[in-house]
Parts: C-alpha cells; sequence; structure tokens
C-alpha cells in the first residue's frame, strides 16, 4: 500500500491482522504478531492514531490460537500478559476482555504433542481461566466455559484430576448460566460416573441421551445474555 502512496491506517492493520487470524496458514501467529508490533511502534514514536485495541491484540491472540506452532499457548499467554502491561502503564486504553482470554484457553485447548507439552497447555489455560473467575472486572461466558472444559477434555489424561476439573468447571459453568457447547465437552471429559452424577441420573446411557434443552433452563439462562449481576464467584454448588 505504501508503495501505491496510501499509508495503512489502525483499521487496515486490524484488518490485516484478522485476515492471519482466520487463515489458518503456516506462520500465521508470527506473521500477526509482527504487524502488531509495528502497529505498536508506530505508535511509540508519535503516531497516536496507531494506538492498538484491544481488537488487535484479540485477533493477534486468535491468530496463535488457530496456528498449528507447537508453542501457541505460552505465545498467546505471552500476549495476553503484554496487552496487561501496556494498559497498565497507559500505552494503551483496553484491558483484555473475556474474548481475550478465551482466545487463550482456546490457543491451549488445541495444542498438540507430547503430554508435557500437553501439561504445560492445561497450565495456562487453568491459570488464565482462573483469573477470569477471580476477577471483579470480567465474567466467563458460554464460549470460554466450552473452550475451558475442551481443554480438559483434550489437555488432561483420564483419571480422577479429569473428573475433578470437569466437575468443577461445569459446576461453575451452570451456576452461572452458561451451558451451551459445554455440555457436549464435559461429557467427552469426565468419566461416566461423573457425567451421571452432574446431570442427576441414576445411570450413564440416560446421562449421555440428554441434551441441553433437556435440563433446568436456569443452567443456560445467561448464554444470549451480554451482562449479569456480579457475584461470589468461588462459590461452587
Amino acid at each position: 500500500m505504501e508503495l501505491l502512496g496510501v499509508r495503512p491506517n489502525l483499521q487496515t492493520y486490524n484488518v490485516l491482522i484478522s485476515l492471519y487470524a482466520n487463515s489458518q496458514q503456516l506462520g500465521a501467529g508470527m506473521k500477526a504478531e509482527g504487524i502488531l508490533k509495528r502497529l505498536e511502534d508506530e505508535y511509540a514514536n508519535g503516531n497516536k492514531d496507531m494506538r492498538p485495541t484491544v481488537i488487535t491484540y484479540t485477533s493477534c491472540i486468535n491468530a496463535w490460537a488457530k496456528s498449528s506452532d507447537h508453542d501457541k499457548a505460552e505465545k498467546a499467554k505471552g500476549l495476553l500478559d503484554r496487552m496487561k502491561e501496556m494498559c497498565a502503564s497507559g500505552v494503551i486504553g483496553d484491558r483484555p476482555n473475556e474474548f481475550s482470554y478465551t482466545a487463550v484457553i482456546n490457543a491451549c485447548a488445541t495444542t498438540y504433542g507430547e503430554q508435557e507439552k500437553k501439561q504445560e497447555a492445561f497450565r495456562i489455560a487453568y491459570d488464565t481461566f482462573m483469573e477470569m473467575i477471580e476477577s471483579e472486572d470480567l465474567t466467563p461466558n458460554h464460549v470460554s466455559y466450552s473452550t475451558f472444559l475442551r481443554a480438559i477434555s483434550k489437555l488432561i489424561p483420564d483419571g480422577e484430576k479429569k473428573d475433578e476439573m470437569a466437575s468443577l468447571a461445569f459446576r461453575l459453568c451452570i451456576r452461572d448460566g452458561m451451558l451451551d457447547k459445554g455440555l457436549f465437552y464435559m461429557k467427552q471429559a469426565a468419566s461416566p460416573d461423573t457425567v451421571s452424577d452432574l446431570l442427576g441420573c441414576d445411570d450413564y446411557d440416560e446421562a449421555a441421551s440428554l441434551t441441553v434443552d433437556d435440563l433446568p433452563f436456569d443452567w443456560r439462562r445467561n448464554v444470549e445474555s451480554s451482562s449479569r449481576p456480579k457475584q461470589n464467584k468461588m462459590r461452587v454448588l
């Protein structure tokens, strides 16, 4: 564009990063972050029209999440931490939102490789999820919960720990009225006995056949809502 005498603006950069985020190209995360770095540098050099926004950073995190990079969980979390630091120092005006945090969890949930790599990805997913749960300013939405349950399903070996994590996440999800695709991922993550217990069924076949519409409306009451009153976030059922 500059060769044609047209200087890119903030919207141009955001569109380019978003394109990389949806491209699933090899190296898309690195290319998107390169564009973000250029935007940050322009703003730091005095071009106040180039101040990155929460959309800019979240799109870049999404580019890592959809990449095949083995270190994408670490890269995504690094971007989230960088955004928080720059917001705290006043360099940017936007705080990370639930979409930013969920994008990091998605990068973790789609991490593949040896168990050691999955273990580290789950540590990042858990820390990111719990930061949302404990925050006064953030509320996990139904995508946050389903993505975290997917991370549990994909990253933790079968056993007691996996059951405990699936149970905790599911109970928080229904407490907050955010059950949607989380039901599917909970069934994938938890053992048959745990699935039956969580859904109040006498046997697994009955529990496995249940859909979201078969369950109490209260469990999904906030799925379509954009906001809800704050409550004691650490209480579980």
